[in-house]
């Protein structure tokens, strides 16, 4: 009897717990879909940049399986920041429909499911993803300057070129680091089994297609995740190697990072993956950038704040909900 009193009370502490994560998350989001407008301010109002004149871009950067190459181009900054944001706003419109659920069908299941179930759509997944990520990986680069290992920072540079840059990244490093890699070895896996119209599929969402969770234990879904893994540290060495101002304690936590960027493209798609590649960069640059030219109000502090709450209560509600339930993997029922 005292066993399932326990058992209730923890029940009921969740049940409470993702109602409130839910509502944080729901306020986190709108916050995200903020940034878009105010990133387009910021960058277009004309008080941003330290130069008069705007360069042309000739070459842009990309990976593809992790190396760096460069295409050829001939555009504004200008330009390239408006085709980024637009590119960004309908992978967001996307996870907010999807992959299993639209936002609207996970707020009506959440009672029922649990954070289980956030990871039935893309913008929930990527908000529980980010937040908790972002969260660790700081207290880890705190814990490492302390013993003297230094993460490093980009170089001070104009900053239309620097938050052009930053918005593109996401694009990029995820189609260089996980859709190259992972996506590849999934199409691969399929590729023998499947038509190649259904194989083709697997690099937008490798789960999905190779029939996770139905199919989870099966051997190719550990191949897959050895290969997010692999993926992951590959994202850190980047850091290091091609990332110019980065130092070496950038390793620990842009691995970590690349390693739950690899998982969650494969659980939940590319889009989200990509967005929460944005989050790191875009979104919170787009606060930054916005208090700026609106002359010091501190925008930026706000969402750290909430961002730092919403991750710590996503890695206790992960906890609860593993305490209460006999199997806390996903279900894309």
């Amino acid at each position: 009897m005292g066993e399932d009193n326990s058992s209730h009370k923890l029940e009921d502490l969740r049940k409470s717990f993702s109602t409130t994560l839910l509502v944080l998350i729901l306020i986190f989001a709108g916050f995200l879909f903020l940034s878009f407008p105010l990133g387009s301010y910021a960058f277009y109002n004309g008080n941003l940049s330290t130069s008069s004149a705007e360069p042309i871009i000739r070459d842009i950067p990309v990976f593809v399986v992790g190396l760096p190459i460069e295409l050829p181009a001939r555009m504004t900054f200008s330009d390239l920041f408006a085709v980024l944001w637009i590119i960004h706003l309908i992978f967001f419109v996307i996870a907010i429909n999807g992959p299993y659920s639209s936002l609207w069908q996970v707020i009506k299941k959440l009672p029922k499911g649990g954070i289980v179930r956030m990871y039935d759509n893309g913008v929930t997944s990527m908000v529980v993803t980010f937040t908790s990520v972002a969260l660790v990986t700081s207290i880890i680069e705190r814990l490492q300057t302390t013993v003297g290992i230094a993460s490093g920072s980009l170089p001070e540079t104009d900053p239309i070129q620097t938050f052009t840059g930053i918005a593109l990244a996401p694009l990029t490093e995820e189609i260089g680091f996980r859709v190259s890699t992972i996506g590849l070895i999934a199409f691969t896996m399929l590729l023998g089994r499947y038509q190649l119209s259904y194989a083709l599929k697997a690099f937008w969402h490798p789960g999905r297609y190779l029939n996770y969770p139905s199919n989870r234990g099966n051997r190719s879904m550990y191949t897959i995740y050895a290969v997010a893994i692999i993926s992951g540290i590959l994202f850190g060495l980047a850091h290091i190697l091609f990332g110019a101002g980065w130092q070496v304690g950038k390793f620990t936590t842009s691995s970590i990072a690349g390693i739950m960027l690899g998982i969650l493209y494969i659980r939940v798609g590319l889009p989200a993956a990509v967005l929460m590649h944005w989050a790191f960069n875009y979104f919170r640059s787009s606060y930054y950038y916005f208090g700026q030219v609106i002359d010091g109000v501190m925008v930026q502090q706000g969402m750290e704040v909430l961002l730092v709450v919403i991750g710590a209560m996503s890695l206790g509600y992960a906890i609860l909900t593993r305490a209460t339930t006999k199997s806390s993997t996903f279900d894309a029922g």
